[in-house]
Order: C-alpha cells, then structure tokens, then sequence
C-alpha cells in the first residue's frame, strides 16, 4: 500500500496552514468555474453538481439554466452551507 504525504515550508506535521484551510472549507480546495474566484456554493437541481459561486449561480438560472459541468437543463439551485 502506497501512502502519500505532503509537507511544506512553515507548515506543522498533520495540519495546514490556516489560510489555505479557510479556502478550503466547503469547497475542497476547487473554485467557481464560472469566475475562478469563489467558492462553489450552489448545487444545481437536478443534476446536483456543486460548481458556482452564488453569484454566478443566480446569473447562469437568469441566463441559460444549463449546468455548467453537464449541460443539462435546471430547475433550480440550492445554496450549499459547509461546516
């Protein structure tokens, strides 16, 4: 069995620096693929694919209604909150 682990510069064994795990938290370290600058958010209906923030969310539902990832067609979104 392989195991991997990482460590960086200033980092303690085991944790992670604390800006990069604010990043993190409800995300897993992914971003908006709308903007590239938010945390995904939002969960489309039906498909459930958690890829935008809630603000590019809001404008994808007002514009195409189309999942980003899947194309196929929403009902809705759902904002997500991760603790």
């Amino acid at each position: 069995m392989c195991q991997l682990t990482e460590e960086k510069a200033g980092e303690k064994p085991g944790g992670q620096p604390e800006e990069q795990a604010k990043d993190k938290i409800g995300s897993l370290g992914q971003e908006c693929c709308v903007c590239l600058n938010e945390n995904p958010m939002c969960g489309f209906i039906p498909c459930g694919h958690c890829c935008a923030c809630e603000e590019c969310g809001k404008d994808i539902m007002k514009e195409s209604r189309q999942c980003p990832i899947c194309r196929q067609q929403c009902t809705g979104i759902l904002k997500l909150f991760f603790s």
